[in-house]
């Protein structure tokens, strides 16, 4: 049995992904995946176009499998694995984008995505008999080789829990506002417009007079901020890092998958 429980697990030259050995009955689903938001879903995706043999269980407390949210990622910034996947669910694409901390804005000359959560569902939704989707699930509990979702029980051979990996909380919304139409690329960080309170904005222009406004927040929400304490202010965008974090796990999930069989991946 394998856990993905924390970044902690890839620390070390010998760190490995397969953290016990357990029984060999059979179980319902090779891997359960546990976590909110695009990273689940493009975990189960990365994962199936390398070993389409496995059949995965994807749980989610959003109501839908992939979150209901825009997401903007710096493709320069992200994993090999995740990349190789992420061409067709972007909807929007731009050469850069501006961070503002301390009334200094900053511009980077980066790629920047915003991916689409309907696609990336409907591309899982396709993948009945490899992947089953659980969403809407309030309450998940592991226990060796058992995953609970809302009372139900299934047997699992890995479970990868997501959850310790995205501490912070996201919230969005498209509106028409003349003062923003300005924008020539998207703002990935403005930690000024939160006024001392802990997280930052992100702003994405999408035509048509609109723009996707998102709040990121810190795990402690009710905490003030000074603003960024690194040089680079990427370091202090929070929902950036953890995704970072996400995309090391997947390397080295994959990797291991790569390498070795079925057998020797999961056991």
């Amino acid at each position: 049995m394998w856990y993905v429980c924390h970044e902690k697990l890839l620390q070390g030259p010998h760190a490995k992904l397969v953290m016990d050995k357990c029984g060999v009955s059979p179980a319902e689903f090779d891997a359960a995946i546990i976590g909110n938001g695009l990273m689940p879903s493009l975990f189960c995706l990365s994962i199936l176009d390398h070993r389409p043999d496995l059949h995965l269980l994807m749980v989610t407390q959003d109501d839908q499998c992939a979150g209901c949210d825009l997401e903007l990622v710096p493709l320069d910034r992200i994993s090999a694995s995740l990349r190789a996947i992420l061409d067709p669910y972007i909807v929007q694409e731009w050469p850069g984008f501006h961070v503002t901390a301390h009334g200094r804005p900053a511009f980077y000359k980066e790629p920047l995505a915003l991916l689409d959560p309907v696609q990336i569902s409907l591309d899982l939704a396709e993948r009945i008999g490899s992947c089953t989707l659980l969403a809407g699930i309030e309450d998940v509990r592991t226990h060796e080789r058992r995953l609970l979702a809302d009372g139900t029980s299934y047997s699992v051979d890995g479970i990868i829990d997501l959850r310790p990996i995205f501490t912070s909380f996201q919230t969005s919304v498209i509106i028409k506002a003349a003062d923003l139409e300005r924008l020539d690329a998207p703002v990935l960080a403005d930690f000024d417009v939160m006024k001392g309170r802990s997280g930052y904005c992100q702003f994405a222009p999408l035509g048509d007079g609109r723009t996707l406004i998102i709040v990121v927040r810190p795990p402690d929400r009710s905490g003030k901020s000074s603003g960024p304490a690194h040089q680079d202010l990427l370091q202090d965008a929070c929902a950036l890092q953890d995704l970072l974090r996400a995309c090391r796990v997947l390397d080295r999930l994959i990797g291991d998958l790569s390498e070795g069989s079925h057998h020797q991946a999961l056991h």
